[in-house]
């Protein structure tokens, strides 16, 4: 794209419901268009001309006709522009890069050997740079950059506020971003941006009311009441991971004992059942790891668990347990329609959703309860990545200034 986009036009009301209208609906009439808006034929055909002409959306075909000459149908151009997705999460770096529909054009990981900020901002500047040259992409179709970072998040000001895992506090990621890249960067807690991410291009596009939970080396959520994604007024909405649901549970990283995060993170889970086959327990574990018990992790114990292997199966029943514990205050306090579950945990999610609905029915308010849906992500490993890039094309979409 040899333009740049004047996002000025993108400030317009009307112009954000036309676009949103658009990439719901998609191809769809102009007169349809007005129908599902309420604004007037005129306006919408001035809009979209504007559009059009911006390469933002482009004309694909006809519709049916119902008695004069058929419709010309609008669809979103999906090479109008492009963005780069971040997820920055604990010991690990990853790195995508999508067209407007967040199709995947580059996909780059890379594992962080040293948590020391310096190395591992230096590590993101480098795999953003190989994901743009791999890409191919000018750098000027970039509009912009959107990450899911590890820990409690100011979304306002781009400031990383306190990242346990790498044990730093009030980053300027955002500022850092785009004095390196000058593209324009938008940053949140991980949970939360998978929770955007699901609403846009994931399981929960047709719910307004639905909670993300993101189960790995922590447990955070990401909530979405009535269409909107919730922060709280510190931006801390979210952290199931610290509510007690063991009183005499282990010691958590926040202090306290019996968090959730304590029993039911992918550490805990593998740490369980490590011990349980330290202590004489057979497992089928113990082959899939060539008897070298350190290197379990949570893919051995679900692959384990659906080959029926008792330790396996055991320790997922007592994290489902943990978890429905969890899931129960968030439906009685809350009452969403749906509850996303994030992360590898859902390899095994036949025996884990079954715990986790047997704890529900005993623990959570009956009307709540009864017509919960609890769903694995259809993202799958990509779930932070796209919730990262769904960061950018929400500030494109809502219409406010995203480049000046």
């Amino acid at each position: 794209m040899n333009q740049k986009i004047n996002f000025d036009v993108m400030k317009q009301l009307n112009v954000s419901l036309i676009m949103e209208c658009i990439r719901e609906k998609g191809p769809i009439s102009r007169a349809d268009i007005a129908e599902l808006t309420g604004l007037t034929p005129a306006s919408i055909s001035k809009i979209t001309r504007e559009l059009i002409k911006k390469n933002f959306i482009r004309e694909n075909g006809l519709g049916k006709s119902s008695g004069g000459r058929p419709p010309v149908l609008l669809e979103l151009n999906p090479k109008a522009g492009y963005i780069i997705g971040v997820n920055l999460g604990p010991e690990i770096l990853e790195v995508i890069i999508t067209n407007l529909e967040a199709d995947i054009l580059v996909n780059n990981s890379k594992t962080l050997e040293n948590l020391e900020q310096n190395y591992v901002l230096d590590e993101l500047f480098n795999l953003i740079y190989q994901t743009i040259a791999e890409s191919k992409v000018d750098k000027e179709e970039i509009i912009g950059i959107g990450m899911a970072v590890h820990g409690l998040i100011n979304s306002e000001t781009g400031i990383s506020i306190f990242a346990p895992h790498y044990n730093w506090k009030n980053v300027a990621i955002k500022k850092l971003i785009e004095e390196e890249f000058q593209i324009p960067t938008f940053i949140d807690n991980d949970a939360r941006a998978m929770a955007l991410g699901e609403q846009w291009f994931g399981i929960a596009r047709n719910s307004d009311d639905f909670i993300t939970i993101n189960i790995g080396n922590g447990i955070g959520s990401g909530i979405v009441i009535n269409g909107e994604l919730y922060q709280g007024v510190n931006y801390s909405a979210g952290e199931i991971g610290h509510i007690v649901v063991d009183n005499d549970g282990p010691k958590c990283s926040c202090g306290n004992y019996g968090c959730l995060e304590s029993l039911a993170s992918n550490p805990r889970i593998t740490e369980r059942a490590r011990k349980l086959i330290k202590q004489g327990a057979k497992s089928k574990i113990t082959n899939l790891v060539n008897d070298n018990l350190d290197a379990i992790n949570i893919q051995h114990v679900c692959l384990a668990a659906k080959q029926r292997d008792e330790v396996a199966q055991q320790v997922l029943k007592e994290v489902g347990r943990y978890l429905g514990i969890g899931i129960a205050y968030l439906l009685n306090i809350l009452n969403p329609e749906l509850i996303v579950i994030v992360g590898d945990i859902n390899e095994a999610k036949g025996y884990i959703f079954k715990y986790i609905k047997e704890v529900i029915e005993v623990k959570a308010l009956e009307v709540p309860a009864e017509n919960i849906k609890i769903l694995a992500t259809k993202l799958k490993g990509q779930a932070a990545t796209i919730g990262g890039v769904t960061l950018v094309l929400k500030e494109l979409f809502a219409g406010p200034e995203l480049l000046e």
